[in-house]
């Protein structure tokens, strides 16, 4: 038998565990130890802060609701005039200069103080900022003296509180709040309401009445209410290498004059903003958003799509000039294409681009709505025109009885274009003839002339534009509406119809291009914003005379592309039917002599097709006076024409006529016809009129070329004429002018039948160019 011996383990621990059981345990105890200090630390400094906080918000909150208002100088200063104290409310006690304390004790432990200061602050209108005034002090010892400039209505306190303690550890510890308090006491400010009977409950907003703004004409609607745009606003941005107008700002507002005040009530305020943008053909983001539009009261939300956009704003690199940040907006939406209803452009019959590389320009009108920019209809400039401006050589804005002429031109306008029309012709804009009628009668363009010294002498020029809103279903209802129920034994019609009516007038003096700007006679100014910025005057329409000839007369020249390409100050339109909108001032030089020369010159067109009637070939006229014949004989006849005057040698302007012809053409064609029997397509055989549009595009006199000016009144029209300045003309110089046919189009045909035998006849009619 064999013994074996088994192992069995000590139990137990050593003593070495132990000890490292002991140290794990301390330092765990010792950092437990510190994180509850740290937590009493941090929950008393929290608790101290909130205390702070709410010792500097208990202030704010006293100062808030001040309920005194003082008429005494001594506790609420005068700033301006005697009636400030009544105009301006006084906070009930007042601040101080430094921090004196205002309350001091002990809270939860915790000492505490408490320091406030108060800002006065006012808008000044001669540096158009809002200035300090300086703290207000126990003894108003820091008033700034008065001045005229500061607007009344417009002062507001900065509340600036400090409370400051020392905490556990010795640090001192500070909380800082402020506030803006305004002058209207809290206690009267609940009774604030609209004027209007039974209007809703709502703020009034006073601004000063804009017709006191040089450069802003107000248009009367009737009810005691006006409207007016803010003067457009360039704005500039990018370095000093790649400066750039980026956008337009104005503004329309519709507001009531207040009687014995400059201020004015406002009723409503649509901000704009006009850009310029490069655009990316392909997908954009999403969503996008049909136009906003008028809905006959206010500009209503937009659509939303819930598809990508056709295209977006172009990613541009550090070397490109910059575009507005509201080009997203307008590359994103601006696209007609496949949808029906509101439309961005309604007066086109599509809206393409010309895309280019992928990329393609686009101009979009934005206004604010619910707070956010949205992409507009396009603006239409349905009228353009210059106003007398005051006698004054160096006022830059339109004299009052300009003013007064202009008003009553728009009043009118409106009248026959939608208060008297029918609404099949409320987006029909009048005819030249029907406008060339309100003009007579309202004197708009006095003075015919205005006589300028020959060197030396300037003269400032005002351009305006008068723009409407293509008016959407919901706004002619509204415009029907106001028509069938207006009271006209209370009131006017007018009154009741134009708050319905999306127009306003715009000073373009500064967004349009003169002519001429350059030559020896008289040169308007037409600079850019970028190198203009620290003027005091406007950079366009400034008539100077530089080097004239005695009894010479010359027109100067304002033109504006009729839609948002012209407010958003592009060089080219974005699309081809943005006509001009132009209007001259014709300028009679006086006070030297020269020319005088007797003999003749030619003028030959080149690039143009003639028109088979004699009636209807291109007329000149000149100054100095020419009689100017076409050729009867040759085989180039009628070119050229030869001209005579007894005052060559000096600079000539000729202006070139009645070059844009109309011509038929017997044609055969099925058309719809109207009749008792309702329409039905026949066969018609009738003469269609084409209208034929040339420009003129050069012209030389030898090797020195002229200065070709805008076409007038408007690009397109039978009536269209275009001015070109030569620096001089002598006896047997050779004229060339150099055309190009824009295009020709076919007037609208209408077609009537009667009853033939067993069918119908046709008769259609072509309408005449305009």
């Amino acid at each position: 038998m064999t013994n074996r011996n088994r192992f069995r383990p000590a139990t137990g621990f050593s003593l070495i565990e132990v000890l490292l059981a002991v140290v794990v345990l301390s330092i765990g105890l010792l950092a437990l130890a510190a994180l509850q200090m740290n937590v009493v630390r941090s929950s008393a400094e929290a608790k101290s802060r909130t205390t702070g906080l709410a010792l500097a918000e208990d202030k704010l909150e006293q100062i808030r609701n001040f309920t005194l208002r003082s008429s005494s100088t001594a506790a609420c200063p005068a700033v301006g005039d005697a009636n400030w104290p009544e105009q301006y409310r006084c906070i009930a006690a007042p601040g101080a200069a430094e921090q004196l304390p205002d309350v001091d004790g002990s809270l939860g432990g915790t000492d505490y103080s408490r320091n406030w200061r108060v800002e006065r602050y006012v808008w000044d209108s001669a540096t158009e900022l809002f200035v300090s005034l300086g703290a207000v002090t126990a003894d108003d010892t820091a008033v700034t003296a008065a001045s005229a400039t500061y607007r009344p209505g417009t002062e507001f306190k900065r509340v600036m509180v400090d409370v400051s303690w020392t905490d556990a550890e010795g640090d001192a510890k500070l909380v800082s709040v402020e506030d803006v308090v305004s002058s209207m006491s809290p206690a009267e400010s609940s009774r604030v309401r609209s004027q209007r009977e039974n209007a809703n409950r709502g703020p009034q907003v006073l601004i000063t009445n804009p017709e006191g703004t040089p450069g802003v004409i107000p248009i009367a609607i009737g009810g005691g209410t006006e409207t007016a745009a803010t003067n457009p606003r360039p704005e500039v941005a990018g370095r000093q290498n790649d400066q750039r107008v980026v956008e337009t700002r104005f503004d329309v507002l519709t507001y009531a004059a207040l009687s014995n005040s400059s201020n004015a009530l406002v009723q409503s305020r649509i901000e704009t903003a006009v850009v310029g943008c490069t655009c990316v053909s392909g997908t954009g983001p999403s969503p996008r958003y049909r136009p906003t539009f008028w809905s006959g009261e206010r500009y209503a939300a937009p659509d939303k799509v819930a598809s990508s956009a056709p295209a977006a704003h172009k990613s541009l690199g550090n070397n490109d000039p910059p575009e507005s940040r509201l080009c997203t907006e307008c590359c994103r939406d601006h696209h007609d294409q496949g949808f029906s209803g509101e439309t961005f452009s309604p007066r086109r019959g599509s809206h393409t681009h010309n895309i280019v590389n992928n990329e393609y320009p686009e101009a979009c009108r934005l206004i604010r709505v619910d707070g956010i920019f949205r992409v507009a209809a396009d603006a239409y400039n349905d009228y353009g025109n210059l106003l007398e401006t005051a006698n004054s050589a160096d006022d830059f804005f339109p004299s009052a009885a300009g003013i007064s002429n202009y008003q009553g031109f728009v009043l009118d306008y409106l009248d026959d274009r939608i208060v008297s029309a029918g609404s099949g012709a409320y987006n029909t804009i009048l005819t030249s003839a029907e406008t060339a009628a309100l003009e007579s009668t309202h004197s708009l363009n006095n003075p015919s002339k205005i006589q300028i010294q020959a060197s030396g002498d300037f003269k400032w020029l005002h351009n305006r534009g008068l723009y409407i809103d293509w008016l959407e279903p919901a706004a002619i209802q509204k415009i029907n509406d106001a028509k069938s129920n207006c009271d006209t034994s209370q009131t006017t019609i007018e009154a009741c119809v134009l708050e319905h009516v999306p127009f306003t007038s715009i000073n373009v003096t500064e967004l349009a291009n003169w002519t001429p700007a350059s030559g020896t006679q008289i040169v308007v100014t037409n600079n850019d914003f970028l190198s203009s910025l620290a003027s005091t005057e406007p950079v366009r329409g400034k008539a100077e005379s530089i080097s004239g000839t005695d009894g010479r007369f010359i027109d100067a020249i304002g033109a504006i592309f009729n839609s948002n390409s012209g407010l958003a100050l592009l060089l080219t339109p974005v699309h081809a039917d943005e006509v001009l909108r132009s209007d001259s001032q014709t300028f009679q030089i006086v006070g030297s002599s020269g020319g005088g020369l007797s003999g003749t010159y030619t003028v030959t067109f080149n690039g143009y097709t003639f028109s088979t009637s004699s009636g209807a070939l291109p007329t000149i006229t000149s100054d100095p006076a020419s009689v100017c014949n076409f050729a009867t004989t040759g085989a180039t006849k009628p070119n050229p024409y030869t001209c005579s005057s007894s005052s060559l040698g000096g600079q000539t302007i000729l202006t070139i006529g009645n070059y844009n012809y109309e011509r038929s053409a017997s044609v055969t064609e099925t058309i719809t016809c109207s009749g008792a029997s309702g329409d039905r397509n026949l066969s018609v055989k009738y003469d269609a009129i084409y209208c034929r549009n040339y420009s003129v595009d050069s012209a030389t006199v030898g090797a020195v070329s002229g200065v070709v000016g805008l076409p007038e009144p408007s690009d397109g029209v039978m009536a269209e004429r275009t001015s070109i300045e030569f620096s001089a003309v002598n006896p047997s110089d050779a004229i060339s002018v150099f055309m190009s046919l824009q295009g020709e189009t076919q007037t609208p045909v209408t077609c009537t039948y009667v009853p033939q035998g067993q069918g119908f006849k046709g008769t259609a009619t072509s309408a005449n160019c305009p």
